[in-house]
């Protein structure tokens, strides 16, 4: 890289620099402020969200509370309680038959109301569920069933329109009061309306008249759920309570959804609770508030913005803003974070409450009675920021939280940082065009003197090395001038040092040519010497080559008659341990054969035996033939005795073959027993002469062994003298091997002097010629 372009360069980056700076600087400190007002305004607008939601809310809550507990107490509706109770329980219903009822209530189950609850949740075991159901309903409970729910002609979900389903004294009682209850319940947006009598835990009237309809809470299918709870809460209530709320839990006559109850006991006038009136909490009017009746942007929240409440096990209890506004991709966002049963219901039921886990900091913050507002992940794993609080509802706490995506209360910002980096690099790109001109001026201006200055160094090395010439530039004033005297200087001391190089160039040329011929005389007497001390070398290696195979014979037969020793004395243990074997073998032999005469004496003593069995056996056939012939004469009263004798005379008869086969076999173990014993006889006279000749052998042996004890010896001897003598040549043979080392260092030595004397003269010359280019 050129000087000028270095400048140019340098020009570029004492403008760009600084101005890089500033604008990093400027844009830095205006977005930093552009992000810290807007979280202010977005925390502030956040907060007065949460409290204005957190507001409503209590006041929504407060306004059950108050209604449910003033309606307990109005006239009319525990007029209405005593009645249907007293008409539930009337026992004029009995005449009615039971397995009717029960065969209807069941096939409504599993038609109408599986097909409706698959519609909803197709991945409940809904089977079962519906069998411990059925097998859970009492007698009234199916008579009401079948009465206003299976024989009620209007579809599921219309089931309230029906005002009586005949003329008992309940569906009096029913037509009465229905229309009322009824009208309430549409009036203020209820679930469902509920009369539960005290003493038994029935539900004795329902508005909707869904399958928890005329079940005991006491002892029915729903004794565990929130309701029974509700129910409960009420009957222990204090003196001073007038109400109790159950948190949201799956209910099965809703089709597992969440439901939440409120409940108030019914005093009689004497003061007695006579019944429990329940309230299934409205969802509608929850998700209204919080969701602001779907109108977010109209109180600042923007395209992303939602307040929603969140129970203790930390899943939603108000509608997601996103399954509202967008079902698809909301349930698209959460699928890698839910169940597939889970998203399966949030889709099947249109609702996320009680289905949608809300695992966040912000909600963790809350249920731990904390409140703050943060930035941090949502439920669907965005940034947010997110003013949270803890709620209470009844008797546990929820977490309430007004959010808003990171990514829009940030926008402006963002925008705002956009619009500076734009301009930031506008003013970089200018700024660079006018640094590259005046990088150009200033480079022309300094440069034309340097191009001269190299043009002179240039024609000096490149022509006939003309020392005598001054360069012009030392005329100047300025630092290029200080460079021209510089280099004058320079060039006057190079043509001294060229001067004294030629001269003493000369004197190294004759120097070079005596050391040359010292040398190559040095030479010629070292390699006289050299060849000398190699001829003596190799007699010694002969010579020591000798001395060590007699030292290895000596060694070799040391060790063989050292082998030989060893087999000698292991061959005479042998015969030792021989002679006592063959005696074992003789003992072992001898007892063998008094065992086998004793054997002999035992088989003669069987065959007395066996002979005695066969003079039975004979006898025995006598008899039974005897006694066949007795039966016979006995005619048709001795049948049975001549079986008898039959078999008795057959047994006789194998007895004497089975004693036959005996004796044979003994007979042949007496003659194998005989021959054993001649045999063990023979071998035992066999042993014990080969005990005597293992006894001689074993002799024989150890004298064998004892000389070659004495001849291992003095081969040992003669190895170590060979080994010794074995040690001076090679200490000898050393001695030359160093005297030729040196003689080889000394040739080699003289011989790169002799090379050193060479290149020296050629250097020389060289050097000469070299100087010579110049003119000085």
């Amino acid at each position: 890289m050129t000087i000028k372009t270095k400048l140019i360069i340098l020009a570029i980056l004492l403008a760009l620099i600084p101005a890089l700076i500033l604008s990093t600087t400027i844009t830095y400190n205006a977005n930093q402020s552009a992000f810290s007002a807007l979280e202010q305004k977005t925390t502030q607008r956040l907060t007065s969200l949460r409290e204005l939601k957190k507001a409503q809310i209590s006041d929504y809550i407060s306004d059950i509370e108050a209604q449910i507990s003033v309606m307990s107490k109005n006239i009319a509706v525990k007029s209405a309680a005593e009645k249907f109770i007293q008409t539930f329980h009337n026992k004029d219903v009995s005449h009615y038959d039971p397995s009717v009822h029960r065969f209807n209530v069941t096939q409504y189950y599993q038609q109408q109301f599986t097909q409706t609850f698959k519609t909803k949740n197709d991945t409940f075991n809904l089977s079962s569920q519906i069998t411990q159901t059925l097998a859970a309903l009492d007698e009234k409970a199916m008579y009401f069933q079948n009465k206003y729910i299976v024989g009620n002609p209007n579809p599921i979900g219309e089931k309230q329109r029906l005002t009586a389903a005949g003329n008992s004294h309940y569906d009096v009682i029913h037509s009465q009061y229905h229309s009322m209850f009824t009208h309430y319940l549409n009036q203020f947006g209820f679930y469902d309306l509920f009369i539960v009598d005290a003493k038994t835990g029935h539900i004795v009237y329902s508005v909707f008249k869904e399958v928890d309809f005329a079940t005991s809470l006491k002892t029915g299918p729903y004794a565990n759920s929130a309701i029974a709870k509700a129910f409960n809460q009420a009957l222990s209530l204090k003196k001073n309570t007038n109400s109790t709320l159950v948190e949201f839990e799956n209910y099965f006559p809703s089709y597992d959804q969440a439901a939440s109850f409120i409940a108030s006991p019914i005093n009689n006038a004497a003061g007695q609770t006579q019944a429990v009136l329940i309230f299934q909490m409205p969802i509608d009017g929850i998700n209204n508030i919080m969701t602001n009746n779907k109108q977010w942007q109209s109180i600042g929240l923007g395209l992303s913005g939602e307040t929603y409440l969140v129970g203790p096990n930390k899943t939603l209890r108000s509608e997601s803003r996103f399954l509202i506004e967008n079902k698809t991709e909301y349930l698209d966002n959460i699928k890698s974070l839910l169940t597939e049963q889970t998203i399966t219901k949030i889709k099947n039921f249109n609702s996320a409450i009680g289905l949608q886990k809300v695992d966040t900091l912000g909600v963790e913050l809350a249920l731990a009675g904390k409140t703050g507002v943060n930035q941090f992940q949502d439920y669907r794993g965005e940034s947010v920021l997110s003013a949270y609080t803890p709620f209470k509802y009844g008797n546990h706490t929820w977490a309430l939280l007004a959010e808003i995506d990171a990514k829009e209360a940030y926008a402006d910002a963002v925008s705002l940082t956009e619009n500076l980096i734009y301009d930031a690099i506008v003013t970089l790109i200018i700024t660079t065009i006018i640094s590259v001109i005046i990088g150009l001026f200033a480079a022309s201006h300094l440069i034309k003197p340097l191009q001269i200055l190299v043009k002179r160094i240039n024609a000096i090395a490149q022509g006939d090395g003309d020392l005598t010439v001054k360069l012009a530039l030392a005329d100047r004033p300025d630092e290029i001038g200080q460079v021209g005297k510089a280099f004058n200087t320079f060039i006057e001391k190079i043509r001294n040092i060229i001067r004294d190089i030629d001269l003493h160039a000369s004197q190294l040329t004759t120097s070079s040519e005596e050391l040359s011929a010292v040398t190559l005389s040095t030479t010629e007497v070292v390699n006289k010497q050299k060849h000398k001390t190699e001829h003596s070398s190799q007699i010694m290696t002969e010579f020591n080559e000798d001395i060590k195979d007699i030292a290895n014979n000596s060694i070799d037969t040391a060790e063989l008659t050292q082998q030989a020793n060893t087999e000698s004395s292991l061959g005479a243990k042998i015969s030792s341990q021989a002679e006592q074997s063959i005696l074992q073998l003789v003992n072992s032999v001898t007892v063998a054969s008094t065992e086998l005469e004793a054997l002999n004496k035992q088989i003669l003593e069987i065959t007395d035996i066996l002979n005695v069995i066969d003079s039975i056996a004979d006898q025995t056939n006598l008899l039974s033939l005897n006694a066949a012939i007795e039966a016979a004469r006995a005619g048709e009263s001795g049948r049975g005795f001549s079986v008898v004798a039959d078999e008795v005379r057959g047994l006789a008869a194998k007895t004497q073959q089975s004693t036959i086969e005996i004796q044979q076999k003994i007979h042949c173990l007496h003659s194998s027993s005989n021959t054993s014993v001649s045999a063990m006889q023979d071998a035992v006279d066999e042993a014990q002469h080969g005990i005597a000749l293992v006894k001689s052998t074993a002799q024989n042996l150890q004298l064998v062994a004892n000389l070659m004890a004495r001849v291992s010896c003095k081969n040992q001897e003669s190895a170590q003298v060979a080994h010794h003598q074995c040690d001076n040549v090679n200490h000898v043979h050393q001695n030359i091997k160093d005297i030729a080392a040196y003689t080889e260092n000394t040739a080699s030595a003289s011989l790169q002097t002799s090379q050193a004397s060479e290149e020296l003269a050629i250097l020389a010359v060289q050097l000469s010629t070299i100087v010579r280019q110049f003119k000085y």
